[in-house]
């Protein structure tokens, strides 16, 4: 009830007493909490331990788990388990912004195993079509592989982020099109110096 509520710490104290660390249910809700924590190694591991029950939870809760867990996977470079949670997430049962966010993740779990082209597919759809935080993610995603593969100009990339940054302010994502940003302009920085260099 804390973990709903969004008292973390109080579902921490609750959740982690160590009459529950055999308690395979309180494990999985040890994944969702560790998860809201952004530790994503430990909710990883959790998830794991808990991952038994989570294909009888009922909606909404096996979604939104499964979308923490395989987020939690991701973040722990382990995106064939990623697939198996989202594979989880049932088609045309699941809200707007659940079935983006499920596609933002699928696109990143497909990325990993080298599936390029299929991963911007997702994120191309998911941006055109989805709703939600997830779709900025998508948006950032595919920013940062095309710019990878050289299909988006430097510039061009700069111009979007810098749109997206006025978005979503205040959470991991605006981080996240920072991050990228930083990138990009150091990266069109030693460009920009290595074209001087060649004209001196």
């Amino acid at each position: 009830t804390a973990l709903l509520a969004g008292d973390l710490v109080l579902a921490r104290r609750e959740l982690l007493d160590p009459k529950l660390d055999n308690v395979a249910e309180a494990l999985l809700w040890r994944g969702v909490l560790f998860a809201r924590l952004h530790d994503w190694p430990v909710a990883a591991k959790q998830f794991l331990e808990g991952r038994s029950l989570l294909r009888f939870y009922r909606e909404p809760f096996k979604t939104r788990f499964a979308l923490l867990a395989a987020r939690a996977s991701l973040e722990t470079d382990d995106p064939g388990r990623a697939l198996r949670y989202l594979n989880l997430v049932r088609r045309g049962k699941t809200m707007d912004g659940e079935r983006t966010e499920a596609a933002y993740l699928r696109g990143r779990a497909l990325q990993a195993d080298g599936g390029s082209a299929a991963a911007l597919v997702l994120w191309e759809r998911a941006i055109k079509q989805g709703t939600g935080p997830a779709r900025l993610e998508a948006e950032i995603a595919r920013i940062a592989l095309l710019t990878k593969q050289g299909k988006m100009a430097r510039k061009d990339a700069i111009a979007k982020l810098e749109s997206l940054r006025f978005q979503w302010r205040g959470d991991d994502i605006e981080f996240d099109v920072l991050r990228l940003l930083g990138r990009i302009y150091l990266a069109n920085a030693e460009y920009l110096k290595e074209i001087g260099r060649a004209h001196v």
